[in-house]
């Protein structure tokens, strides 16, 4: 019973930094600060938000005063349930990008580690991507252009 009460203290702990180097970076104007966000379950393959990163973490977004908008394979519903429709829900994750300020990662479904870095950039206001799976390779993503922030990086 102690080692899962460790464990889940790490975890807490892991996404309380997460979401504090996020809100730090946009430190001044939260307010005006639009996240588009890739994974509202807690994994990937299934719909299931509970104890999610990405629910406790938005929800520290949302206490800022940042806007959300969303996107997950399986969970748009009950993540945006999670956070009692607070958030902006889109179809595909490259319609979530549209004006947003950066991406912030949290599952790590399939179809998040291939994209395509070039629209990404396009869409966003600066390429910027915060990611709480460490999906992609820094040199690669420094080359093209975009600001990369991951766990377990500095």
């Amino acid at each position: 019973m102690m080692m899962a009460k460790s464990v889940q203290q790490v975890n807490i702990n892991q996404q309380e930094r997460f979401a504090k180097r996020v809100k730090d970076y946009f430190a001044g104007r939260e307010d005006r600060t639009v996240l588009a966000v890739w994974g509202l379950s807690f994994k990937a393959k299934t719909d299931d938000v509970r104890e999610s990163p990405a629910i406790y973490c938005i929800s520290k977004f949302l206490d800022c005063k940042m806007k959300i908008k969303a996107y997950d394979p399986e969970a748009n519903s009950a993540g945006s349930a999670a956070l009692d429709g607070r958030i902006d829900t889109f179809q595909n994750g490259y319609d979530a990008l549209d004006d947003a300020d950066a991406l912030v990662i949290f599952t790590d479904w399939q179809e998040f580690r291939n994209p395509d870095f070039e629209l990404i950039k396009s869409k966003l206001k600066k390429p910027v991507i915060f990611d709480g799976r460490n999906l992609y390779d820094l040199p690669y993503l420094k080359k093209q252009g975009i600001e990369y922030h991951s766990i377990g990086r500095v």
